[in-house]
């Protein structure tokens, strides 16, 4: 690319990247409709579940395919390296040890449907969504976290939930071994749960996997359905020094 007025040489393939996994996955599952692709970091495929969850609320679509993949490349390295976001060693969410995060190669999808037309087909339900909130960290760029846009993620969809955060059992974090990233997430829970209060069994799934870039949010949201499936409380795996030894949320 050249001229002065011409996207980023880095901007420019990438776009080209996004555009040639759309047409693959619409030629190989013969896929009719819109496509949307949803840049948001590691929020990528939750981001893609919450439009396909408002466009079947308003009976635009009947189906929605929504998928989270990434896949660690030299560009991914320099970037999160020159932020200062990676790790040197493991995944260890909530410890003292964890120095940053650990990138990986993944890729996780859902199937939505209305659960009317689901049950009308005779399909398989594995869980139902009931609400998704979310919110925007405005200040400090994808590598600062913020506890209050976090609160705000989980204030906006107990508003709409008939049960109380003290009622919630088990929580999947999105912990992601970066110092400041795994306290400002649990300052969140503090303020929507509590001081420990409440009988809550808080997991990462990161420290099995690491940081799966767009699948994390997916990958977490699978890990807590099969959590509530097998009715067991997935532990936080590594912990040797708990950076919070003092709740409970996390023995």
């Amino acid at each position: 690319v050249e001229g002065s007025r011409s996207a980023p040489r880095h901007q420019t393939i990438f776009n080209r990247q996004i555009e040639d996994h759309q047409r693959i996955l619409k030629d190989l599952f013969h896929l009719e409709g819109l496509q949307i692709f949803s840049a948001a970091s590691c929020a990528g495929g939750l981001a893609a579940t919450c439009y396909a969850i408002q466009a079947l609320r308003q009976g635009k679509i009947s189906l929605a395919l929504t998928v989270g993949a990434s896949r660690i490349s030299p560009f991914f390295l320099l970037t999160y390296g020159l932020g200062g976001a990676l790790g040197k060693d493991y995944s260890v969410p909530f410890d003292k040890r964890a120095n940053g995060l650990i990138p990986c190669d993944g890729a996780a999808s859902l199937l939505l449907m209305r659960r009317l037309d689901a049950e009308r087909l005779n399909l398989k339900v594995e869980a139902l969504i009931l609400d998704i909130g979310f919110s925007q960290n405005s200040t400090g760029g994808i590598w600062s976290a913020n506890r209050d846009a976090e609160a705000l993620a989980m204030q906006r969809v107990f508003k709409q939930l008939p049960f109380s955060p003290r009622e919630i059992g088990y929580f999947e974090a999105q912990a992601n071994s970066t110092q400041l990233g795994d306290l400002e997430e649990f300052e969140a829970l503090r303020k929507i749960y509590g001081e420990g209060a409440s009988p809550l069994h808080v997991s990462a799934g990161k420290s099995l996997f690491g940081h799966a870039g767009a699948a994390s949010g997916l990958a977490s949201l699978i890990r807590a359905v099969l959590a509530i499936q097998q009715k067991k409380f997935f532990p936080t795996v590594g912990i040797t020094e708990p950076r919070f030894p003092d709740n409970e949320w996390f023995h």
